[in-house]
């Protein structure tokens, strides 16, 4: 069985609704994965291991705040520096230099 896919756009760890640590463990089983962003350009990618334990340690392990029990999110990578938030639908077509800048609109 595949899992499900939750984005979050604002972080890890924080407990606010917009961080990874704030999904209830609740609704979390194996095969689970998340795309955290940070807003500058990093993305953190992880899956749920339903009976990892693992002590928190931002970002490799990030346990959820609510009903976590062994559930612990896990690090499978690391983006740095290649993500941006899209101010509108056009700029997604568009080619985008290392420094962030629009070099070619498709």
């Amino acid at each position: 069985m595949s899992g499900s896919w939750y984005f979050n756009y604002n972080g890890l760890v924080g407990g606010t609704e917009s961080k990874l640590d704030s999904i209830n463990g609740a609704v979390l089983k194996d095969s689970d994965f998340s795309l955290a962003f940070d807003g500058l350009g990093d993305a953190w990618f992880h899956a749920l291991d339903s009976d990892s334990g693992a002590a928190e340690s931002s970002p490799d392990v990030i346990a959820p705040d609510n009903n976590a029990a062994n559930k612990r999110w896990i690090l499978c990578g690391l983006f740095t520096g290649r993500f941006r938030l899209l101010n509108s639908f056009e700029e997604a077509f568009c080619i985008y230099g290392n420094d962030g800048l629009i070099k070619e609109q498709l």
